[in-house]
């Protein structure tokens, strides 16, 4: 969500483009019915533990909820702030990574720096849509190779087709004579993975403008000042 967007004159909240394409993300509720299920069948067997009951029970309701401990957005997060750190400060780094694979991740993203001609232009933009209504932000917009691009980091196991909606949503906004492309920084590897995702962007807008237009009408949402709001449920 973002709050408080001045819009000609007017201070409104506007939904998040992760908000927008989250719809279509049901994957967190059934890891959690998924994983309460594992957790029924091995209390259904506990008799091997019969000497140990309490803490048994302890460790499946703590099972229950383990994969929301997963660190994986923290070292997202932290990758994020040491590129755009070391970008603006033009090289300097922090004094230290928290943990290995951040460190895997921002070399990845040197070593992609050293073998291709960059130019950043903007980083960490944040990008209102005033026409269609949402708002998000973008890792950086470059000249890279010679192309401008708008591009962001990933720090993910593989490029997802999501990714394309993502894009598509940012160069809606912020105009359609940009390529557009994901860098992934692998955790585990070090090593990096650039990919153009221009092609067919045209339709992933498309289908971008229509789960924004579904998020509108599915029901009226609490949106201070929010103008789609109000003309959709007046």
């Amino acid at each position: 969500m973002y709050t408080d967007i001045n819009i000609n004159g007017i201070t409104m909240d506007l939904p998040s483009v992760s908000q927008i394409i989250g719809q279509i993300d049901k994957s967190s509720a059934l890891m959690y019915w998924s994983a309460k299920l594992a957790v029924e069948y091995i209390k259904n067997n506990k008799a091997h533990f019969e000497d140990h009951t309490h803490a048994f029970d302890n460790i499946c309701q703590d099972a229950i909820t383990a994969y929301k401990n997963d660190t994986s957005k923290e070292i997202g997060t932290e990758v994020h702030l040491q590129i755009d750190q070391y970008i603006k400060s033009k090289g300097i780094e922090f004094a230290r990574f928290s943990h290995e694979k951040v460190e895997n991740c921002f070399k990845a993203f040197i070593d992609w720096l050293s073998l291709n001609k960059i130019e950043f232009i903007e980083t960490e933009k944040t990008l209102v849509n005033t026409k269609y209504g949402f708002a998000g932000t973008c890792d950086a917009i470059a000249i890279i190779n010679g192309t401008k691009y708008l591009v962001d980091w990933k720090t993910s196991k593989s490029i997802y087709p999501e990714y394309a909606l993502q894009l598509a949503a940012y160069r809606l906004t912020e105009g359609n004579n940009l390529n557009v492309a994901i860098l992934r920084l692998d955790k585990e590897t070090g090593e990096y993975e650039f990919k153009d995702m221009t092609k067919h962007i045209e339709k992933k807008e498309q289908a971008f403008l229509s789960l924004l237009d579904f998020y509108y009408r599915e029901k009226k949402r609490k949106l201070k000042n929010n103008k789609w709001v109000k003309e959709l449920w007046k």
